[in-house]
């Protein structure tokens, strides 16, 4: 199972590589505040940033730096408007501001509503390094490094990399990790590698890209360190809280074989698969795409293992087969794989039956019928077997013995409850009769 993950650690390391830029892991840095921006009234919002405009038009270079940021990042009540954010910081420039010139230069080097640049964006970092700019160091390092507007020149860059870390820059200190991981103008050292990501990771930056080189360092044991999976677990954690794709992924692998000091749990690895795909990462695309195949191709097999494996993987995308089998493995209990859990059941049976899924339909009707796993309420079993009878995907006979039921409900209501329950009825034909009507 180990070498299947490691396969597929080859493989996004190679592509990482190959096909993006460094920008893949760190991506080009302006300066912003590190600390949460409040969400005070409107009045004292516009107040703010009066005060703030006032003390930039007095000349004050980090108001005016501070007003592009408002403007650039859309702080503090305003829309993002890069526009605007260009023109404080050319002002902000013009008075010496270091980090407008480090903003600046990033916008230039990613053409943000302004012509693409390079020349200007490494005139810019260059002038902000010679006042000691710490993100400054590590953009420059970056062109060179890539080879944005001038030669490619790794030396070049680990030069600029060691002066920013020396005025404490994180990013700095992460690319020089990048270089020795890589072996970029530098002897390979993964030891050396990880020694740099580790103290930038203990500066509080809130980087993803690398808390997940970190992870995969002690996943692959590298170097001197042993394969350390409960620690590649923390870090994955900490990357895919902040939307790495691929942390995600790996966490993912971890549910769904037991690693890592974790339990298997095949739906909270099909949660970490969708929301890895969604976010990019093709292996969990794939993965999950195969699975929902299964879990449609056993369908008559409601009960096996290999079914039930797939369809509790495939259950957090929102398949509505997958979600229903999910329902009934939980409602009957799955014999080495889930015990009983009537309110899990009603969950999963309830998300299939909002999918249009007329069996998950027809048993959620029948728990809230017979209150299993959740409150009776005959209303709700009204409700959905409405849904049932007017769906055209069942027989004719079991069509009529749901109506059946569904009537006998019916009867027992007073005049008050029937006319809530005709009326959610008429919400839900609505709302989750199956598209193929």
């Amino acid at each position: 199972m180990i070498s299947k993950i490691k396969r597929f650690v080859a493989l996004i390391a190679v592509a990482a590589v190959i096909a993006l830029p460094t920008s893949y892991f760190l991506i080009p840095h302006g300066e912003r505040p590190s600390l949460k921006i409040q969400h005070p009234s409107k009045t004292s919002k516009l107040s703010y940033l009066e005060r703030l405009e006032s003390k930039a038009l007095a000349g004050d270079a980090n108001a005016m730096f501070r007003m592009g940021n408002n403007y650039k990042y859309g702080y503090n009540g305003l829309k993002p408007d890069n526009t605007k954010a260009i023109e404080w910081y050319e002002k902000a420039i013009s008075h010496g501001d270091a980090d407008a010139m480090n903003n600046l230069g990033v916008m230039y080097k990613a053409g943000e509503d302004i012509e693409q640049d390079y020349s200007k964006a490494i005139e810019l970092f260059e002038k902000a390094t010679v006042l000691k700019n710490g993100k400054a160091f590590s953009n420059l390092g970056s062109m060179y490094q890539d080879g944005k507007g001038v030669p490619k020149d790794y030396k070049k860059a680990r030069e600029l990399y060691l002066e920013g870390v020396e005025v404490g820059n994180t990013y700095s200190m992460a690319n020089l990790g990048f270089l020795y991981y890589f072996g970029n103008g530098v002897e390979k050292d993964p030891d050396e590698a990880q020694a740099w990501f580790l103290k930038a990771a203990e500066s509080g930056e809130t980087m993803p890209g690398l808390q997940f080189m970190i992870g995969l360092y002690y996943f692959d044991g590298h170097g001197n360190q042993k394969q350390d999976l409960m620690q590649a677990r923390l870090w994955f954690e900490k990357a895919a809280k902040q939307g790495h794709a691929d942390a995600q992924s790996f966490l993912g692998n971890f549910y769904y074989y037991g690693q890592a000091g974790l339990s298997v749990d095949y739906i909270k690895a099909g949660e970490y698969y969708e929301i890895s795909a969604q976010n990019g990462n093709a292996y969990s695309k794939e993965f999950l795409d195969k699975v929902i195949k299964n879990c449609n191709l056993y369908r008559y097999k409601i009960l096996s293992l290999k079914a039930n494996i797939s369809c509790l993987v495939a259950a957090p995308s929102g398949d509505p087969q997958a979600m229903y089998i999910t329902g009934l493995s939980f409602y009957f209990g799955t014999r080495g794989l889930l015990d009983k859990d009537y309110e899990r059941a009603a969950e999963w049976l309830q998300k299939s039956a909002k999918a249009g899924n007329v069996w998950g339909q027809i048993k959620i009707a029948k728990m809230y019928n017979e209150g299993l796993g959740l409150k009776e309420d005959p209303i709700e079993a009204y409700a959905w077997l409405s849904v049932v009878e007017n769906q055209k995907n069942i027989a004719d006979a079991l069509k009529k013995t749901k109506a059946d039921i569904r009537d006998n409900i019916y009867k027992n209501f007073n005049q008050s409850e029937k006319k809530k329950a005709d009326l959610k009825a008429q919400k839900y034909i609505e709302l989750y009769l199956a598209k193929e009507n």
